[in-house]
């Protein structure tokens, strides 16, 4: 057992020190207290262990294990185990969480000044950056100031440019 903190904050140097050991399991559950700094702890244990390996359980209705069994309540350590949630680090998406997203009706933005563009685009949502690149003398100027009239004149949006390579201009 590796010598050091203890509790809770003690736990990275234990996975570390028996990372090999715990990678012969299948499954390991980690069950920390029921308050703010048990749930990070645990989420940061998790991470520790070996990918697809990790659980995490909560004790309902108590703040650890040792109040559970002061109360009587072995079955809410049970329950804890045997519902324990699979890791998944934050940011890691698996098709099966995103079908429902994936089904729902797209939304429909502000259109383009191109027909043709709004219509594979589904216009401009807002909260969405669009970015436009393109070779030298392609006309990508020509484009946004097709864009920006448009907005202005036929649609009454308000609009601000930032062009990064345009010559300054005196006011």
């Amino acid at each position: 057992m590796s010598r050091g903190t203890t509790g809770a904050k003690g736990v990275e140097d234990v996975l570390r020190h028996h990372y090999q050991w715990i990678d012969r399991f299948d499954k390991v559950t980690l069950i920390f207290d029921g308050d703010e700094t048990g749930r990070e702890w645990a989420q940061r244990a998790a991470a520790l262990l070996p990918p697809g390996k990790g659980y995490i359980g909560e004790i309902i209705g108590h703040k650890d294990a040792r109040s559970a069994l002061m109360a009587g309540d072995g079955r809410a350590i049970q329950s804890a185990f045997f519902n324990a949630e699979k890791f998944v680090p934050q940011g890691i998406f698996r098709v099966k969480d995103l079908i429902a997203e994936a089904r729902r009706p797209v939304e429909r933005g502000i259109p383009w000044c191109l027909p043709g563009l709004t219509k594979i685009t589904f216009g401009r949502r807002y909260g969405e950056l669009y970015t436009l690149g393109a070779g030298n003398s392609i006309g990508k100027t020509d484009l946004t100031t097709q864009c920006i009239s448009y907005d202005a004149l036929s649609l009454g949006i308000m609009t601000a440019v930032i062009y990064l390579e345009q010559p300054q201009s005196r006011p």
